[in-house]
């Protein structure tokens, strides 16, 4: 057997794998739901988790469950500092920010009640209206 054949079977042995996910794919079934609405307003909801993402850019996005058990997020760009969008909504639900020092959003989100307000784009979806999240008093 020479190494151009090995490769030919493992190369084969791969596309079937693939294959096989497709196939695997193709037969799934999804359930129609009936559309979910939110409207306008006035929230109140708890932060279940904090996610990251970095396309387009860097983001922090606060995952927010509310009464009817649907979930929205909430995004500011990840940065800290006293004058970011983030680090001014760190200050506001307690934490202390200092130079050179780090913070674990996560502690300082997670668990706490908010109240938002929520309004619906050209597009029919809900969002969380800038600068609305504030810690339920």
């Amino acid at each position: 057997m020479t190494i151009r054949d090995i490769e030919n079977r493992s190369w084969k042995a791969h596309n079937d794998k693939k294959q096989k996910k497709l196939n695997e794919v193709e037969e799934m079934k999804l359930k129609v739901e009936e559309p979910k609405s939110i409207s306008d307003g006035a929230h109140e909801g708890t932060i279940i988790a904090i996610e990251y993402r970095n396309k387009p850019f860097d983001y922090t996005d606060l995952v927010i469950e509310f009464e009817s058990g649907r979930k929205l997020k909430y995004g500011v760009p990840t940065s800290v500092s006293v004058e970011s969008k983030l680090g001014k909504l760190l200050l506001d639900f307690g934490a202390s920010l200092e130079i050179g020092g780090e913070i674990d959003p996560e502690d300082v989100f997670v668990n706490q009640q908010v109240t938002f307000m929520t309004m619906r784009d050209s597009k029919g979806y809900s969002n969380i209206v800038r600068d609305s999240l504030k810690i339920k008093k």
